[in-house]
């Protein structure tokens, strides 16, 4: 995240969201991704089971189609794929030059 936010001079993504911060936003995107349930639904109340995490539907879902948390994914996503190139290049595996 810090990353993302250095690599971009004014970005327009980057704003207070205190219902969801963006980085709680990622790490439910994550956890969703790795889960096992079969819905955003379940997911969210299992997370309430699991985590005693409690999450309005409709925050969750409209974060989902916000455009402004969909530049950042993308603006973290470019700096995650830097870091790895880095990581991998310290290794001395070679990966193809791929152009944002």
């Amino acid at each position: 995240m810090e990353r993302a936010l250095a690599a971009e001079r004014h970005p327009a993504w980057q704003r207070s969201c205190p219902e969801m911060n963006d980085i709680n936003f990622i790490r439910l995107g994550l956890l969703r991704c790795i889960s096992v349930v079969d819905s955003s639904r379940h997911f969210l109340q299992t997370t309430k089971e699991i985590d005693g995490e409690l999450l309005p539907h409709s925050t969750y879902f409209k974060s989902l189609k916000s455009s402004r948390r969909a530049s950042m994914l993308e603006a973290i996503e470019r700096q995650n794929y830097k870091i790895h190139c880095e990581q991998l290049t310290a290794s001395g595996i070679r990966l193809p030059t791929i152009i944002f």
